[in-house]
């Protein structure tokens, strides 16, 4: 999901069930419908391919990544647990 902002509660809960909530501030502004865009979590940037423009992005702290890593909060409670 990429998007201009998200609400704090639904970026948490989108975290916790291994959705990538991506923010990028002024996005809704410059990408149509039918668009392709390309992700670059690295960079912390989207481009879009028809355009060539690149658009800088929030990046996700390391624990929400480990989150995502794990496929959501449920699965890494599960790897945590299972190893003691």
């Amino acid at each position: 999901m990429i998007a201009d902002s998200f609400a704090r509660i639904f970026f948490r809960n989108a975290v916790n069930l291994g959705l990538l909530p991506i923010i990028c501030k002024g996005i809704s502004s410059k990408v149509k419908d039918g668009q392709t865009l390309t992700l670059d979590l690295e960079a912390g940037s989207v481009v879009i391919e028809e355009t060539g423009e690149a658009l800088p992005c929030e990046r996700l702290g390391a624990q929400a990544m480990k989150i995502l890593e794990a496929g959501g909060i449920k699965n890494m409670m599960r790897e945590r647990f299972k190893k003691k």
